[in-house]
């Protein structure tokens, strides 16, 4: 099938799309074989759907075929196209889907079992009923101990199904999975099977396709974190998986005693978990009796605090406006008041390094600053701060570079509102005078428009601000959000 590859169209996925096509290489949403067009007949809750775009569409006729890779262009599966539909201009194929090699997974390969290896392990548990539960944002003692009294009660096995998406290698996702291993590790061997599901999670858990993958796993039942799924969105996963699904709630604490027990509200002594975004955001202050130092360890380090996170500054405006000379400045301050390293991704100075073979159209210009984006990313990701200081006249571009940042640290988006006048006057580097001339076609605020944005979280007027009170107002909106503490420590005691 590689040799006959040769000839197909191809289509990269990544993120939500390859997690799709790792749960049905790996029999995870079985009867379903392939992807299903939205709107058709075939479509139902759990089937995956593959968007593509209109281009490869209408290269994609039914009846021939489609190699579907990862990211690196490795051919993991052929799409056999039998469906090809447009709705409201996005198009969409569906069709059976050959398998040719699994998205690659280089962490806990040990835990990656397939749904029949899952059932097997329930099965030498041996007891009588197996159920499967789908962990929430962490999974601490309160939660455990309503799990194992649970499974007594039941006299029954159950899997706890980590959720992981494909590709996510890097070191915030790799975090987080290791952190919520620790914890369901914890849970007793003799009744319970910790798994990673190839399971992408936004927002609310995807409890229809979690139903559908404990049913594949031989569960008769799905258990799921009280609270996080709404009773209707559970009635409708355990009808279309042919399940039981329902909520389980954590244990209380009782501070008397020093134990885990069942909920009641008339009684004063007990104590149940703070919400996990509460612990999340403070593991090292969450009691004593909800997480164990090496659960706070390891949320430690997939969920730093603010202070300790990295960030990205990003002014855009005009030429002129005094972006440059801000930036330049807050480099300065940053690294007097954090010791931290500081990164200044100048427009310029970007163009000369790393854009240099792009010219200034709308599709340059996009690509020049989503570059910027990515470096930015990758210097937040790892605890850096990085300062960008381009034009970025277009609003679309700019709000996909926040989405690149946002998921791996902070976003700051500056709006150096400087008028056009103004800037023209300045003209330090005799550009508007090149382009008023016709010597610079599509310049930003002359021959190309600037969309100014209306999501900035600061706006700065250089007419009537001074680049130290520029930088001022920057700094306190950082310190106010939580990324530069005062202390600089980072440290909370724990409470006991």
């Amino acid at each position: 099938m590689r040799q006959s590859s040769i000839d197909w169209p191809s289509w990269t996925l990544a993120g939500e799309a390859l997690t799709d096509l790792d749960a049905l290489l790996g029999g995870w949403l079985a009867p379903c074989a392939g992807y299903v067009v939205p709107g058709t007949a075939e479509d139902w809750h759990a089937a995956p759907n593959l968007q593509v775009s209109k281009d490869l569409a209408e290269r994609a006729q039914p009846g021939t075929m489609l190699g579907l890779r990862d990211p690196e262009g490795v051919l993991l599966a052929a799409l056999h196209v039998a469906q090809r539909r447009e709705l409201d201009d996005q198009w969409w194929l569906g069709g059976r889907v050959e398998g040719i090699d699994l998205p690659a997974h280089d962490e806990f390969t040990a835990l990656r079992l397939t749904p029949r290896a899952i059932a097997e392990r329930l099965h030498e548990l041996g007891r009588p009923h197996a159920a499967a539960f789908l962990p929430g944002a962490l999974l601490h003692a309160a939660t455990r101990h309503a799990l194992v009294a649970l499974a007594d009660r039941m006299n029954a096995a159950i899997v706890v199904m980590v959720p992981h998406a494909a590709g996510a290698g890097e070191f915030d996702g790799v975090a987080r999975l290791r952190a919520m291993l620790v914890s369901a590790q914890l849970l007793p061997a003799d009744r319970f099977v910790v798994a990673i599901v190839p399971l992408f999670q936004r927002g609310q858990p995807d409890v229809v396709r979690a139903a559908r993958m404990a049913k594949n796993c031989g569960a008769a039942e799905l258990l799921v974190e009280a609270g996080d799924v709404s009773p209707a969105a559970l009635d409708g996963a355990a009808t279309d998986a042919a399940i039981v699904a329902r909520p389980v709630s954590p244990s209380a604490y009782d501070q008397a005693t020093g134990r885990f027990v069942e909920p009641a509200a008339s009684n004063e002594r007990l104590e149940m978990p703070p919400a996990a975004r509460d612990i999340l955001s403070r593991p090292a202050a969450a009691p004593a009796w909800l997480l164990t130092d090496a659960e706070i360890a390891a949320w430690q380090r997939a969920c730093p605090q603010r202070e300790v996170q990295g960030f990205t500054v990003f002014l855009t405006g005009l030429s002129g406006s005094g972006k440059s000379t801000i930036a330049r400045a807050l480099r300065s301050r940053l690294l007097e008041r954090t010791g931290r390293p500081v990164t200044l991704l100048d427009g310029d100075l970007v163009r000369r390094h790393l854009s240099s073979e792009l010219g200034f159209s709308r599709e340059h210009r996009d690509l020049n600053i989503l570059r910027i984006g990515w470096v930015a990313s990758e210097i937040v990701r790892h605890g850096g701060i990085a300062i960008c200081a381009p034009i970025a006249p277009y609003d679309g571009i700019r709000r996909q570079v926040r989405e690149l940042i946002e998921p791996v640290g902070g976003f700051l988006l500056v709006h150096v509102a400087t008028p056009l006048e103004t800037c023209e006057a300045r003209d330090r580097k005799g550009l508007y005078a090149k382009a008023r001339a016709g010597l610079i076609p599509n310049f930003t605020g002359v021959s190309d428009p600037y969309e100014p944005p209306n999501d900035a979280a600061l706006v700065i007027d250089t007419r009537n601000t001074s680049v130290d009170a520029a930088c001022d107002r920057i700094l306190a909106r950082l310190t106010s959000d939580g990324y530069l503490g005062d202390s600089g420590s980072g440290r909370i005691e724990r409470r006991s």
